[in-house]
């Protein structure tokens, strides 16, 4: 059993993974429980193994920066547990669209959050998301005992624009999705989105009462991950850098590969151009390069640690970002806070309407539709002729301290603490 510290806040955490799994999520979360500490908060998380994650990107370099701001607890998923009237329950309740190793999960770690509860202080309990079945535990948790709750949604859920409503399968599921998401937002004592974009987007549906439990955090970097400074590039070559994972059929940049070989059949750009992406790239998005002719200008390096795509980043004179395209995208992408810290400009394929382009664009950063060929065509040109004559490429505003995760893990402290001042209220 962990001993609370006197003086201190519980804080008990549901996170599927965590470091050394390199995720979106898992970043962030590791960083703000790290930043909770200082503000007078305890924390545990509850999460899966890493054996649990086959495929999965580990970095241990990374895990060891937040050696000892949290206590980890490991559970299995794949594991049985002993059949109850509570785990039948869950097997009818999350199934469809959850699988047997979901409904052990929500089971499992419910269970180990009671016993906790019972025998030690536990001020408050933070679901995060994704996956959405970690919410499903703390509705699980607040049947059977009364924990103040703080469900974290970060990204929307059923009004996800990567969703096919058309396909029946997807529908089905987001019937059932749509039930699930109602009943967290019901029970939960506050609700948190990463912009304001999302939770209206999520909030439209539900009465306007319900918006009372909304906060608003935005992701934030860690300067401590930040182990190579900045390099500036004293050569020809324009160096322009992506880290993460590219997605076929929504989020890739074969509208930038094409606009690069429209600008290579007008002028050569090799010793003038180069492109280097670290991270999964779907075969198809790669053939697409060989099809277009500019291999020796755009570089697939595969997957990396996390730590070390900062550092490859580091190295840039330009940091790519690439969204969806759509009319209005309500997501911030935790990789534009780490773009944000190493102070580079940044070339944003996102739409003109959205949580990106409100903090992009004001900072001198350059945003553009994510199909609009003929603009990338533009601001690359104006770019690489910048870069050409020794110019800065842009004039960016350095003012990114709000984005810093001592400042964002502020307003997370102040939204745990509404949660429990709400849950006294129930």
């Amino acid at each position: 059993m962990v001993q609370a510290v006197e003086g201190m806040n519980s804080l008990l955490a549901v996170s599927w993974t965590m470091p050394p799994i390199v995720l979106p999520r898992s970043i962030q979360i590791a960083r703000t429980l790290k930043a909770l500490g200082p503000l007078g908060w305890q924390s545990e998380v509850i999460s899966t193994t890493v054996a649990s994650n086959v495929g999965a990107n580990i970095d241990e370099e990374f895990a060891k920066l937040y050696l000892g701001a949290y206590r980890q607890h490991y559970i299995e998923p794949r594991e049985s547990v002993a059949a109850s009237s509570a785990w039948r329950r869950l097997q009818r309740r999350y199934r469809p669209p959850a699988n047997l190793d979901e409904a052990n999960w929500i089971e499992r770690s419910t269970r180990y959050i009671i016993q906790q509860c019972k025998q030690r202080k536990c001020d408050i309990l933070v679901t995060f998301a994704q996956p959405w079945i970690d919410h499903s535990i703390g509705l699980e948790v607040r049947r059977r005992r009364h924990v103040p709750w703080l469900a974290h949604f970060s990204d929307p859920w059923v009004d996800s624009l990567y969703y096919d409503s058309s396909v029946a399968e997807i529908a089905s599921k987001l019937e059932v999705w749509r039930e699930q998401e109602r009943k967290i937002i019901e029970t939960a004592d506050i609700v948190v989105f990463v912009t304001q974009q999302t939770a209206d987007l999520v909030m439209r549906k539900y009465p306007p009462l319900l918006s009372r439990k909304v906060r608003v955090v935005p992701h934030g970097f860690d300067r401590d991950t930040l182990t190579s400074p900045a390099v500036v590039n004293s050569s020809a070559e324009l160096r322009v850098m992506y880290t993460g994972n590219i997605y076929a059929g929504t989020r890739h940049p074969v509208y930038l590969f094409e606009a690069v070989a429209e600008m290579n059949a007008r002028s050569p750009l090799a010793g003038r151009l180069r492109l280097d992406f670290y991270g999964h790239c779907p075969p198809e998005v790669a053939a697409k390069v060989t099809e277009l002719g500019i291999g020796s200008i755009v570089t697939f390096h595969g997957t990396v640690g996390y730590l070390d795509s900062l550092r490859y980043a580091a190295e840039a004179d330009l940091l790519l970002l690439i969204d969806a395209p759509s009319d209005l995208s309500v997501f911030l992408p935790s990789k534009i806070v780490d773009y944000l810290m190493l102070k580079k400009p940044i070339l944003a394929l996102t739409p003109s309407e959205g949580a990106s382009r409100d903090v992009l664009s004001p900072l001198g950063h350059f945003v553009v539709a994510p199909t609009d060929k003929s603009a990338m065509i533009d601001t690359l040109t104006g770019i690489i002729a910048r870069h050409g004559q020794g110019q800065p490429l842009a004039t960016l505003k350095d003012d990114v301290d709000a984005f810093d995760i001592k400042q964002t893990t502020r307003l997370f402290d102040k939204a745990l603490r509404d949660a429990m001042a709400v849950s006294k209220q129930r």
